[in-house]
């Protein structure tokens, strides 16, 4: 399953599943980090559950993130 998906660009869909594996938490972060250092104007539609149980790696990383955003 493609959670971010940027193939029509600058319309990214983020489409957040229910869990998150944990193996797939940082990398999900590094994914977005790089849409938003390109630097330019972008679309994100949101899809999915506000956020993901049971997936508290991922949660843990986001929150980190967020913080230094």
């Amino acid at each position: 399953m493609t959670i971010i998906d940027a193939s029509a660009w600058p319309v990214v869909r983020w489409t957040m599943p229910v869990v998150i594996p944990d193996a797939q938490a940082q990398a999900l972060l590094v994914e977005f980090d790089g849409l938003l250092m390109r630097g330019e104007r972008f679309v994100l539609i949101f899809d999915g559950v506000e956020r993901p149980e049971q997936s508290s790696r991922f949660n843990r990383l986001y929150k980190g993130w967020a913080k230094r955003r």
